[in-house]
């Protein structure tokens, strides 16, 4: 336990201490005792230099700790600590150039073959969909309020039975199946699914089409070219393929 001691001073303004040590030379051949104030107020003195050495050194760590590091140790991947994760928005207006390739991320390939195939979706628009509006990242969370690898905001996710928005299967079968009733809605129209999808029925229903928003439009841009590539790039693998067989 560490006590505080106020060092009291004499009637000319001089430490106590001081003046105890000039009365203790003038008694020569008498050591000086603990009772003084000598040995024991040294060590207690380097016992505050070791506190206050050990504080400024916790100090300067805290102040050296990067936030970038601090945020990924954050990102702890347990879904009990999900439930209102602070990590930063998916931001679609990112460099246009940078993500008009079809990715080749397939560690989800699995839920998103199986769940284009019940739904009657092409695959690679849940791949098109779910790479600009997460770089196939499964804990992306947005300020408007979507999570997970397709965005799912809260009412599309009860409207098609997402417990788990953080659950890549359960997140791709319901954004999946939501694609579907896009695509039903609109007869097939990619652009229009997309718009949607981003902005919202209603938006696209208000404006006739494509909503006159920076950000939707070049989403549907986003979307479709990359798809675009996708399409053709399977196609020149089947022809590929069929050439030589």
């Amino acid at each position: 336990m560490n006590e505080q001691r106020e060092v009291s001073r004499g009637g000319d303004g001089v430490p106590d201490v001081f003046v105890e040590r000039r009365h203790g030379d003038r008694r020569r051949g008498q050591p000086r005792s603990a009772d003084h104030g000598g040995p024991d107020r040294r060590r207690g003195d380097r016992r505050v230099c070791v506190s206050a050495g050990v504080v400024l050194a916790v100090a300067s760590l805290t102040a050296s700790t990067s936030p970038d590091r601090a945020y990924v140790d954050v990102r702890v991947p347990t879904m009990s600590a999900l439930d209102a994760p602070n990590v930063p928005a998916v931001i679609p207006e990112e460099p246009i150039a940078a993500s008009l390739r079809p990715s080749l991320n397939s560690k989800f390939d699995v839920h998103i073959e199986e769940a284009a195939t019940r739904h009657g979706v092409s695959r690679e628009l849940v791949r098109a969909i779910i790479q600009v509006e997460s770089g196939f990242d499964r804990l992306a969370v947005s300020s408007a309020g979507g999570r997970g690898l397709m965005q799912l905001m809260p009412a599309t996710a009860r409207r098609f039975g997402v417990l788990n928005r953080f659950d890549a299967r359960q997140n791709i079968f319901g954004g999946t199946r939501y694609l579907r009733v896009l695509l039903d809605h609109y007869q097939g129209d990619i652009s229009l699914t997309a718009a949607a999808y981003n902005a919202g029925a209603s938006c696209v229903a208000r404006y006739h089409g494509i909503p006159p928003y920076k950000q939707t439009q070049e989403y549907v841009r986003k979307v479709t070219t990359i798809l675009g590539a996708a399409l053709k790039e399977a196609a020149a693998r089947e022809g590929r393929g069929g050439a030589q067989s």
